[in-house]
């Protein structure tokens, strides 16, 4: 069996990006965050269904498979994967209003398996639904949305112990990306559109609030025709984060999720565009943007959810590819 799954692993290694298929996987209501394992597998947090759903490359090589990887609750938003690509986490609500975050294993059932029957753990109960969720150093740097009013927050879980800390509160909290290179974590601010900075880099793990950046809102015209929900930063367009006298420069991408598409923006709002794309897509409203990471996926796109389902039967929205080199 792990002879067969290293050759198969290998197989994905021996694709280029050229020889991939363009990834556009429908039947989503509201697909609200997007993470990749590394190892070959792209999740999606399917918000209504309650269901976390496993992309990957079909044995054919010419199209996208997915399949319901973990279900059984009544939300699941935030999602993170352990470094080593192993474990998949996912933040999410039951039945009895209960939230909390989740593990399981990333490698797909066996085919004598249900195909809903993957087990997982529960890593520790959270007072707030986290829906933006980047796991460094053995934490969990979490957003509770905050929406228009701007009454949510920003904290952590401790994945050893579970412990929960407040870190930020009253602020429209929504996506969230945490650069390792620099020790940041990016907040996204769902009408305000600007972005919060906070440093993770003491050894106390105490979070630093480096403050409040433009962001989009500093070139948007009709702030209420657009909403800012997932961000990530521009790894291949601009400059990465790095010492402090350049992070104002810092290059983000972001999903504008009442615009319709994917902004290219500085973090200190003194630039924006919108990512093209081809002619044929016609983008509903975006949720999430993460590079293409692990065999099966290209490294020079980003992918893309969309939302916007009001429920569970709705079932028009994708999963889709931006090719953002070559």
């Amino acid at each position: 069996m792990i002879l067969v799954i290293f050759l198969s692993f290998m197989s994905l290694l021996a694709i280029s990006n050229a020889e991939l298929p363009m990834l556009s996987v429908g039947g989503f209501s509201w697909a609200e965050n997007l993470v990749f394992d590394g190892l070959g597998g792209l999740y999606a947090s399917e918000m209504h269904r309650g269901e976390l759903i496993r992309i990957s490359l079909c044995e054919d090589k010419q199209t996208y498979c997915q399949a319901v990887h973990v279900s059984g609750f009544s939300n699941i938003g935030g999602l993170a994967v352990s470094p080593d690509g192993n474990t998949i986490y996912a933040a999410v609500s039951w039945d009895n209003k209960t939230n909390g975050i989740i593990a399981a294993p990333t490698k797909p059932p066996t085919p004598s398996q249900d195909p809903n029957s993957s087990t997982y753990t529960i890593i520790g109960k959270t007072t707030k639904k986290p829906n933006g969720m980047q796991l460094y150093n053995g934490v969990f740097y979490c957003t509770e949305e905050g929406g228009i009013k701007g009454n949510g927050s920003v904290f952590t879980l401790d994945l050893a112990t579970g412990t929960e800390q407040i870190v930020h509160t009253a602020i429209n909290a929504d996506g969230a990306w945490l650069d390792i290179n620099s020790k940041r974590l990016f907040i996204g601010q769902v009408k305000s559109m600007n972005v919060a900075v906070f440093n993770v880099s003491s050894n106390s793990r105490d979070v630093v609030y480096d403050g409040n950046f433009n962001g989009p809102a500093g070139q948007i015209n009709h702030p209420e025709l657009q909403i800012l929900d997932d961000l990530t930063l521009d790894f291949k367009g601009g400059q990465s984060s790095g010492p402090v006298g350049s992070l104002a420069n810092t290059q983000l991408l972001g999903a504008d999720w009442l615009g319709k598409k994917l902004l290219r923006f500085s973090l200190d709002g003194s630039s924006m565009t919108t990512v093209s794309v081809p002619d044929d897509v016609k983008l509903k409203e975006l949720t999430s943007v993460r590079w293409g990471k692990g065999p099966g996926f290209d490294e020079d796109s980003v992918y893309v959810s969309e939302g916007g389902g009001m429920t569970k039967h709705v079932t028009s929205r994708r999963i889709v590819q931006i090719k953002m080199i070559g």
